[in-house]
């Protein structure tokens, strides 16, 4: 057993495969990307080391115990298509209305609970973080 730094803190157990992400997970309902604490890039950055270690059982700080596909299905596949979508949109100038109003239109992450709630700000926390880099 050993903790691991990979951007975040996480409790990896190599002979079980077995890995405790803290916040870094949701399972079953989106992530919220909050002003001034989460940075979309750094997590999504973090996920992938976390997924570099192949765990098979995934213990999210929300949501339930998962695989690494079920993770990265309701995690890092969310964290990718919010930094390539809003990147996309910042690349062509999109204005920020426009840009939050047409990607959270994308229902490609509805199945999550808390999306209607969370998607649109989401998508403006990200296009205002991207922007500032």
């Amino acid at each position: 057993m050993s903790l691991r730094y990979l951007g975040d803190a996480v409790l990896w157990l190599p002979k079980e495969k077995l890995v405790f992400t803290g916040d870094m997970v949701f399972n079953e309902r989106m992530l919220g990307v909050l002003p001034e604490i989460s940075k979309v890039k750094d997590w999504q950055a973090t996920f992938k080391k976390m997924a570099e270690l192949k765990p098979e059982h995934v213990i999210a700080g929300h949501g339930a115990p998962s695989d690494l596909a079920a993770a990265q299905k309701n995690t890092g596949d969310y964290l990718d298509w919010l930094v390539t979508e809003v990147g996309k949109s910042l690349e062509a100038m999109e204005d920020l209305g426009d840009a939050v109003k047409r990607l959270s239109a994308d229902d490609k992450f509805n199945f999550l609970k808390l999306s209607k709630d969370l998607h649109g700000r989401n998508v403006h926390q990200t296009y205002l973080q991207l922007e500032a880099e």
